[in-house]
């Protein structure tokens, strides 16, 4: 027959694993929640706006960046918005070849820097006070480097 302080020992250590489990979980959600809420806002930014501005930039010393393209169609901007996925790049450390400026009513709304060579293809952008990447589809790639070679 089991005493009663070994009863209590038996009762803690049930307690404790619950609480870790739970705790457990409860970080899981939290973590869970603050990517899922870049991507929200994220999404929620580029699904408003009504112009991209792609602006290229010239890797040449002392040469001018070239003219920007700007697209106002709805469906374009979708397509573009589309191009940038919900995964992480493991590679974050190749400069950049250019930036989307997403604008609403006139005022920008997002600017996010994209490179799309051959060892790095991810776009970078500041949301909450916070440099996030995301990777580049490989049809985003060929876009955009379609849209440099005019």
């Amino acid at each position: 027959m089991l005493k009663g302080s070994q009863i209590l020992k038996i009762k803690n250590q049930k307690l404790f694993r619950t609480q870790s489990v739970i705790l457990v979980f409860a970080f899981s959600l939290f973590t869970f929640h603050l990517s899922s809420c870049t991507q929200f806002w994220l999404n929620g930014i580029l699904e408003n706006a009504d112009e991209v501005k792609i602006q290229f930039y010239s890797h040449e010393k002392n040469s001018a960046d070239p003219t920007a393209i700007d697209i106002t169609t709805k469906s374009t901007i979708e397509k573009i918005s589309g191009y940038i996925t919900d995964e992480v790049p493991t590679k974050t450390d190749c400069g950049y070849d250019g930036v989307l400026r997403f604008t609403s009513h006139n005022e920008t709304t997002l600017d996010i820097e994209f490179v799309m060579n051959d060892t790095c293809q991810y776009a970078a952008f500041v949301m909450n006070n916070k440099v996030n990447y995301r990777k580049l589809s490989a049809e985003g790639v060929k876009y955009l480097r379609e849209l440099n070679s005019h």
